[in-house]
C-alpha cells in the first residue's frame, strides 16, 4: 500500500472504532503482529504480544475496563510503511471511575496492508493512577 493509503486505513480505523466498530480496525492487523505495550504494571496490556490472536485477546480484555468519552485524532503522519498517530482520548475507567484524558502516539509498520509492529506511547503514570484504586 501506498502511505497515503496507510494514513487512510489509520483515519478510517479510529472513525470505526470512536463508532463502535473495532472490527476494522482487527481486520488491519497481520497474523504475525507484535505489540509492544509499555504501560504501568496494573494495567492488564503491559509487555510484548505477538499474534493476531494474543493482541486480539488482550484488547478485548482492556475494552470492558473502560468506558470511551471522547476519541479524537489530531494528525497521523506516514513515511514509507510507517503511520504514526497522535491521537487524544477520555476515558473512564469502570473499577474506580475516575477519569484518564491525554494525548497518545501510536506508531505502526505495515506489511502486505496490515500493522505487523503496533506501539503506543503513553503517560503511563496517568494510566497507573487511573487505575489504581487508591
Amino acid at each position: 500500500m501506498e502511505t497515503a493509503q496507510l494514513i487512510a486505513q489509520v483515519k478510517k480505523n479510529f472513525s470505526d472504532f470512536a463508532a463502535g466498530n473495532a472490527e476494522t480496525f482487527f481486520d488491519s492487523i497481520h497474523p504475525d503482529v507484535v505489540w509492544d505495550v509499555s504501560s504501568p504494571p496494573n494495567h492488564p496490556a503491559l509487555g510484548v504480544h505477538k499474534g493476531k490472536s494474543a493482541f486480539r485477546k488482550i484488547f478485548e480484555e482492556i475494552l470492558p475496563l473502560v468506558e470511551f468519552e471522547h476519541l479524537e485524532v489530531i494528525e497521523v503522519l506516514g513515511s514509507g510503511d510507517r503511520t504514526a498517530a497522535i491521537y487524544r482520548e477520555r476515558v473512564r475507567v469502570v473499577a474506580t471511575g475516575k477519569t484518564l484524558e491525554q494525548e497518545i502516539v501510536m506508531g505502526n509498520r505495515w506489511k502486505e496492508g496490515k500493522i505487523i509492529e503496533y506501539r503506543e506511547y503513553i503517560d503511563s503514570a496517568a494510566l497507573g493512577e487511573a487505575f489504581s484504586p487508591d
